[in-house]
């Protein structure tokens, strides 16, 4: 992954010079090429291997590095998704925490109470011969 990185903000850092042909959908197509390896290394590697394996502080500069950079200072969205790689790297996994939905809310904090019964309201089916 060390290789990957490397070739990643090798491309970036040639964008922002001034003889680069390297356009926005480009650099974009590059950073979504880093944030899928972020999140695949998170799911294989721990929080310490994280940190060696990818380097946050070269992700930051390369974010200020386009926002330095003339042709991609406008360009909010690829600064942002250079930051969020930078984040990703560093993001703890909550892997304990489970979000209850409002209904699992609802039966975790009365459990004494008996389970609500639905009503049902019946309709009469009619048929046409009825309505004529």
């Amino acid at each position: 992954m060390s290789a990957v990185q490397s070739q990643l903000l090798a491309t970036i850092t040639a964008a922002c010079a001034d003889d680069s042909t390297t356009t926005a959908p480009v650099l974009k197509e590059v950073g979504k090429l880093s944030l899928l390896a972020v999140r695949q290394s998170r799911r294989l590697l721990s929080s310490a291997e994280m940190a060696a394996t990818w380097n946050q502080s070269k992700w930051e500069n390369a974010a200020a590095g386009l926002k330095a950079c003339p042709r991609f200072s406008s360009s909010t969205a690829l600064q942002k998704m250079f930051k969020q790689v930078a984040q990703m790297i560093v993001m703890e996994e909550d892997k304990g925490s489970v979000k209850a939905t409002k209904r699992k809310a609802q039966a975790i904090e009365s459990p004494d109470d008996p389970p609500a019964t639905k009503k049902s309201t019946k309709r009469k089916k009619s048929s046409k011969a009825e309505n004529a």
